[in-house]
């Protein structure tokens, strides 16, 4: 992972960046890869909704938003497979969800809850105060 920054339009220190890319492609496998930029992550308003559903089903199952977490994460994330400059990893993480993808790991979730008998309230009963 890199971060970049912007100024003006302008990348900030764009030759560091290229010189990280080139060692990133340097130390890739042999073999046809593909190099895919994500452009749209999972919104504030999504991920604060979640952890909302979380915090609903966790008081009605007698656990905890975060022991919630980890086993919808096993139970319903894909694994995602990416090669770093120090290795190949496989996580599942809701952080790098696109919208649409986020959308549908908390339609599962919520049937999920609802499978357990706990009722979720819609998103728009929560907007106005979420991030």
């Amino acid at each position: 992972m890199q971060h970049i920054h912007k100024a003006d339009g302008e990348v900030v220190d764009r030759e560091k960046l290229l010189r990280w890319f080139s060692r990133y492609l340097d130390k890739m496998p042999d073999g046809e890869q593909i190099i895919e930029f994500v452009e749209t992550t999972r919104t504030n308003t999504q991920n604060a909704y979640y952890w909302v559903v979380l915090g609903i089903m966790a008081r009605e199952l007698g656990t905890t938003p975060q022991e919630l977490h980890e086993y919808c994460k096993a139970e319903f994330l894909p694994t995602q497979s990416y090669f770093t400059l120090i290795r190949h990893k496989r996580m599942r993480s809701t952080t790098a969800q696109t919208k649409d993808e986020m959308a549908e790991y908390i339609d599962k979730v919520i049937a999920f809850a609802a499978e357990q008998g706990v009722v979720i309230p819609d998103i728009e009963e929560y907007k106005h105060t979420l991030v």
